[in-house]
């Protein structure tokens, strides 16, 4: 299977072992024998929202059956991580066009904005100044910061306007009067945007540690084993730490 695939797919021949490999091994997890909804969130920090994990799973779930197989699991995986920056636009805006539509509804954009925050809440040092729009501002609206943190509950009825107000913007800057953002709005929206970016940026370098993927390039590498050396540091007893292999961490650890 994996030369065949190998032909559809980014992955070369090694990369394609891996991922049978990995698939394999959270089917083995599974108390049905295939890789259902519910195992695939287990491999996912607690805390990740339920919506955000029920896109990712409807996005390799390609024939609708309830499972994920070998061949949706590679076939979805390959621009997700090896796919070009347009290609991974366009495979997010899938994950969030949840009636398939070809467009981002507002409570789409809505809902992406919200879950990505909420999965921002899991790094306690997430913070990005961002343009904020209220009622009746227009564009300009009002600059301020918001930080996503583990107390965010506190402050909820705050936090929602504050997302309502981010995608409000998303469609005044473009002047969709429909509240429907096309795939290529949406990109040119990400493109302008240094939090959409951020966010995107995040949950991929989350999602690529949970499957236990490579990184694709040194810089990535460096990026990630830089920011758990940062965790780490500011870890405390009782806490924990979702990381890559042993052997892996180790080798750059002492490097």
């Amino acid at each position: 299977m994996s030369t065949m695939l190998s032909n559809s797919v980014l992955f070369d021949e090694k990369e394609l072992a891996d991922l049978e490999r990995i698939h394999a091994d959270i089917k083995s997890k599974s108390s049905t024998g295939h890789v259902d909804k519910s195992t695939l969130m287990k491999i996912f920090p607690p805390g990740m929202p339920e919506f955000l994990l029920d896109r990712i799973f409807a996005i390799f779930d390609d024939n609708l059956d309830g499972f994920i197989d070998s061949k949706e699991f590679t076939c979805g995986l390959s621009p997700f991580c090896k796919g070009s920056e347009e290609e991974k636009l366009s495979f997010w805006f899938k994950i969030f066009d949840a009636d398939r539509d070809g467009k981002l509804s507002d409570t789409e954009l809505l809902a992406m904005m919200t879950s990505l925050w909420k999965v921002a809440a899991l790094k306690s040092d997430f913070e990005e100044d961002c343009v904020v729009v209220e009622e009746g501002e227009g564009v300009a609206g009002e600059e301020g910061t918001l930080r996503a943190s583990a107390h965010m509950d506190e402050d909820e009825e705050r936090f929602q306007l504050k997302m309502t107000a981010l995608v409000k913007q998303a469609f005044l800057q473009f002047d969709i009067e429909d509240k429907h953002m096309t795939l290529e709005h949406f990109k040119m929206w990400v493109s302008s945007s240094q939090l959409a970016k951020q966010f995107l940026e995040m949950i991929t370098r989350m999602s690529n540690i949970c499957f236990g993927l490579r990184p694709v390039s040194g810089k990535e590498e460096k990026d990630i084993v830089d920011e758990l050396l940062e965790t780490e540091e500011a870890m405390k007893a009782g806490d924990t730490m979702y990381v890559l292999s042993a052997r892996w961490w180790n080798s750059w650890k002492v490097s």
